[in-house]
């Protein structure tokens, strides 16, 4: 990217189309995303350890990455979900996180795009662009290789956190029982 002055990117802001969008549009479902149990079906996701692939959470995707030394379960059989938002503070959690449908994102559109000199890396859950129905798309998401919790997409594989991140400041998901949800406090290192 050129080395710009702060009046140059005012100029090249104001030659792009400013959308805002909600969190979600009218009459939008998502999910399923973690099931409640080993037993439900889920979403998906797209597993990066041994046997990798874009797998259904389903009872045979728990016993696969169980024999690679992941427990995503409790001994009853209940899937470990954990929000996002919450931070958790420990492994072997499937993630979903929870709706927050006040919040509104802003994207910011090239009038006259430019093509690129050189292609850009794109980092973890770095945002990509924009559909047509107004929702944001992300690149990969964290691996469960690198963070111990699983990131369940839907079965379009799509994910609920409307700004991609692991943790934020929407409130966490209340819509499980409180005993499902594991109580975790954000670690600050």
């Amino acid at each position: 990217m050129p080395s710009l002055t702060l009046n140059a990117w005012a100029i090249s802001f104001t030659q792009c189309a400013r959308i805002v969008v909600k969190y979600l549009p009218d009459n939008f479902t998502t999910g399923p995303y973690c099931p409640d149990t080993l037993s439900d079906l889920g979403g998906i996701c797209d597993w990066d350890g041994e046997n990798a692939g874009l797998y259904q959470l389903n009872g045979d995707f728990w016993k696969m990455v169980e024999t690679q030394g992941y427990t995503f379960c409790d001994a009853d059989g209940n899937i470990n979900i954990a929000d996002p938002a919450a931070g958790p503070t420990s492994s072997n959690n499937c993630l979903e996180a929870g709706e927050d449908t006040k919040a509104e994102q802003t994207a910011l559109i090239p009038l006259v795009p430019v093509k690129a000199a050189a292609p850009t890396q794109l980092t973890t859950v770095a945002q990509v662009g924009l559909a047509l129905t107004n929702i944001s798309i992300f690149a990969d998401a964290p691996s469960v290789l690198t963070t111990g919790n699983l990131p369940a997409l839907d079965n379009c594989g799509g994910h609920i956190d409307p700004g991609g991140c692991t943790t934020g400041t929407r409130p966490p998901r209340t819509s499980r029982p409180a005993s499902r949800r594991k109580a975790s406090t954000p670690t600050v290192t």
